[in-house]
């Protein structure tokens, strides 16, 4: 199924912001180039959004704008994260993270920030869910397939507690129907990768 678009100009409106705005976010690297297609209308040509993928993003950008630089939004948007340099000892020293999660590491040396990523979600999937190590090897599974070095997700929970992982910018058709809501998503797990580096004493190469 084709993804749902968005024009430029029903964009602008939808969300209240002005073409100088969007282009200056374009240039600052928050919104991908890959995002801005140029299709035949009756105008003549015009520029669509991927709907969902762009209304988000915006919607971080505006809430996020007053905490953070556009320099730094467009680091924490990118998808070639910093590289981290921190073992499992290290990580056990934060506090943040489970015996359990941890035995999961107990083969990994160096811990790139995919999986200390990967780590947080799961973390995140135990304090809001009474859940057995029996699921939490499954969630682990689930976790492992995702590509976070390079690609940006958002994990959905249903009502019933069930778990749907996707890619920003594919479409999701059934979330409501399910009762799915979005639990945690990648850039979360980038400022919390940060946070954890800066209070370990800034152990990273970029």
């Amino acid at each position: 199924m084709e993804r749902e678009m968005i024009s430029k100009k029903d964009l602008l409106e939808l969300k209240g912001i002005s073409y100088g705005q969007l282009y200056r976010w374009k240039r600052k690297k928050l919104l991908p180039e890959e995002w801005f297609v140029k299709k035949s209308s009756y105008t003549g040509q015009e520029t669509f959004f991927p709907k969902e993928a762009v209304l988000k993003r915006i919607d971080m950008i505006i809430d996020l704008k007053d905490r953070y630089s556009l320099d730094e939004l467009a680091d924490i948007f990118s998808a070639n994260s910093k590289k981290v340099s921190i073992t499992r000892d290290d990580l056990a020293t934060t506090r943040y993270f489970s015996q359990y999660t941890l035995e999961l590491l107990k083969d990994e040396e160096m811990l790139s920030f995919s999986v200390i990523a990967k780590c947080i979600i799961l973390e995140e999937f135990k304090r809001h869910m009474d859940i057995p190590n029996e699921k939490g090897n499954e969630i682990w599974n689930l976790l492992s397939k995702m590509d976070l070095d390079n690609k940006h997700y958002i994990v959905f929970m249903s009502n019933q507690e069930q778990i749907l992982i996707k890619e920003e910018s594919a479409e999701i058709y059934y979330e409501q129907d399910f009762g799915f809501r979005e639990f945690f998503n990648s850039y979360q797990c980038k400022e919390r990768v940060d946070e954890i580096v800066e209070s370990l004493g800034g152990m990273s190469n970029e």
